[in-house]
């Protein structure tokens, strides 16, 4: 049934003209490749940084996105037909209305990304509690190593 309703998802956004607009959207996640590096950025402009199915998080300054620039950017750039070409992939989600976020739309610019994820890198917030306090230690420890020398 899930199948179903996402590919309902995938032709209704298709016949709609594509990605929702700015103002429909409660979130942006982006990864990349897919399955990795994640980031899930609010219309505020904070969010959370991740990575794969990990359970840590690591927060992200309000106000680190413009999210309606993010939201264009990444409008001009993601496809919903998977380029099967060998480049690296990533995955971008318009959430609209919650916590389904279909349909997933396909990405090609991991130079675009990398900007995003070193932006949430740099606005990385304290944590507030020792809970987060083992997160953020556990999933930075991950991210530093994607970081230059």
């Amino acid at each position: 049934m899930r199948y179903a309703l996402s590919l309902g998802c995938v032709a209704l956004a298709l016949a709609c003209g594509g990605v929702p607009p700015v103002g429909k959207c409660d979130a942006i996640i982006l990864d990349m490749p897919h399955g990795e590096w994640r980031i899930h950025v609010h219309p505020d402009g904070s969010g959370l940084y991740a990575y794969g199915a990990l359970p840590q998080l690591g927060r992200i300054e309000p106000g680190t996105f413009d999210f309606a620039e993010m939201h264009a950017q990444l409008a001009d750039r993601v496809t919903a037909e998977r380029q099967l070409t060998g480049a690296p992939e990533g995955t971008v989600h318009f959430c609209v209305g919650g916590p389904t976020c279909d349909p997933l739309w396909y990405f090609y610019d991991p130079e675009f990304a990398d900007s995003l994820f070193d932006l949430a890198w740099a606005h990385r917030s304290a944590p507030s509690n020792e809970l987060e306090q083992q997160d953020f230690e556990g999933i930075n420890r991950i991210w530093a190593e994607r970081q230059p020398d």
